[in-house]
C-alpha cells in the first residue's frame, strides 16, 4: 500500500505547483513498463480490488479552482 508523506505547493509568476511524496509500496512491481506483456499472474481479488479503487479515484471529482496541465 502506498501512502502520502508529505505535500508541497508553490505559485510563481501565475503558475501553481504541487510536488506529493509517496511512500514506496512494499510489494514487487507487476511490471516495470506501463504495459503488461504477459500475465502477472495476480490473484483475481488482486484485480477486482485495484478496479474498485480506480472506479473511487475517477469517481473524485477535480477541484473547480485547478486546471490540469501535462506536459508536451
Amino acid at each position: 500500500m502506498t501512502s502520502r508523506v508529505d505535500a508541497e505547493s508553490v505559485s510563481n509568476e501565475g503558475h501553481d505547483y504541487r510536488a506529493e511524496l509517496y511512500t514506496l509500496a512494499p510489494d514487487p512491481m507487476v511490471s516495470p513498463r506501463p504495459v503488461l506483456d504477459e500475465d502477472p499472474g495476480l490473484p483475481e481479488t488482486w484485480w477486482k480490488e485495484m478496479t474498485a479503487s480506480l472506479g473511487a479515484l475517477a469517481s473524485v471529482p477535480p477541484p473547480a479552482d485547478r486546471e490540469g496541465v501535462r506536459e508536451e
